[in-house]
């Protein structure tokens, strides 16, 4: 419950701001996990009474201004919806997503209660498109299913997992999926927690995407702002202290349970009529003991 009104009272929570998106796209021809670059791409984004806008102005290292369905159009994917949009649509009442216990991790120093979550098809905001050229353009409503990690004392949401499941075998992109984290950032001096860092990966025949997004320089939205960006100004990945899971210290055995995004549980799908894909798990358990300070 405290989860669910953070989300549902998020994005009224933030301010109106600008900010960078930093997008390195990689590929893999051949379903395998040698992804090589395909070039960056650079977008402001706004965020101004709610709504998402996003203008792509650079596209490989050369100024260029268009869309960001535009700049995918040399291959690889692309999303948005980064920016509340995903975490709302888990929690409001007309998703009706099915809600369980997974596990305590650790995430950028913080303790994480998780939870698992799975919307089916027919309650579902979530689409996929796909396009092989001008005019050939293919967009379906997936069920999805995914993990929640939040501050058990505030309700915070700092990570959001997701998979797309049952895409129908007719539709090109067999595989969806994307992580997205949020932390604190500070916008005209006072402090937001803001999206940090995306990573999409789909699959569409033997080709497999992979995009790592990031969000930097927030700042203040204001009509008639003009802030200039340089064509070239990538800056360097974010380190993977700032994303990487840590186990919850001092987690008993038994409520240590592995990450199962990624993975499906048939056994679990058939004892429940072929719904929620996730195993039935047991209430919370209580968080684990902060590790012991040294004796002074």
């Amino acid at each position: 419950d405290r989860i669910k009104q953070y989300a549902m009272s998020y994005t009224q929570s933030l301010p109106n701001f600008m900010c960078v998106e930093v997008m390195r796209r990689y590929v893999d021809p051949n379903a395998g996990d040698h992804y090589r670059s395909i070039g960056n791409v650079l977008a402001k984004v706004s965020y101004n009474e709610g709504r998402e806008n996003y203008n792509v102005y650079s596209v490989n290292g050369h100024y260029e201004e268009t869309t960001m369905e535009h700049a995918g159009q040399t291959g690889g994917a692309i999303s948005n919806g980064e920016f509340g949009s995903m975490m709302g649509e888990i929690f409001e009442p007309g998703s009706e997503a099915e809600f369980g216990w997974d596990h305590w991790a650790t995430l950028r120093g913080r303790r994480m209660a998780v939870f698992n979550y799975f919307i089916d098809s027919g309650h579902s905001h979530y689409s996929i498109t796909y396009s092989s050229g001008p005019g050939d353009e293919q967009r379906i409503y997936t069920a999805y299913k995914g993990l929640v990690y939040a501050d058990a004392d505030t309700g915070e949401v700092d990570r959001i997992k997701f998979i797309a499941i049952d895409i129908p075998r007719s539709f090109p992109v067999s595989a969806a999926s994307e992580i997205l984290d949020y932390d604190q950032v500070t916008i005209s001096g006072q402090p937001y927690i803001c999206p940090l860092m995306a990573q999409l990966y789909m699959t569409a025949g033997r080709e497999k995407s992979k995009n790592v997004i990031e969000f930097r320089n927030y700042r203040k939205f204001d009509t008639g702002s003009i802030i200039k960006y340089g064509a070239s100004d990538v800056p360097p990945p974010l380190p993977p202290s700032q994303t990487e899971e840590q186990p919850a210290t001092g987690a008993p055995a038994a409520t240590a349970a592995p990450d199962r995004t990624q993975s499906s549980q048939p056994a679990a799908a058939a004892s429940n009529g072929g719904a929620n894909p996730w195993w039935a798990m047991p209430g919370a358990p209580p968080p684990p003991p902060p590790p012991k300070k040294p004796p002074q």
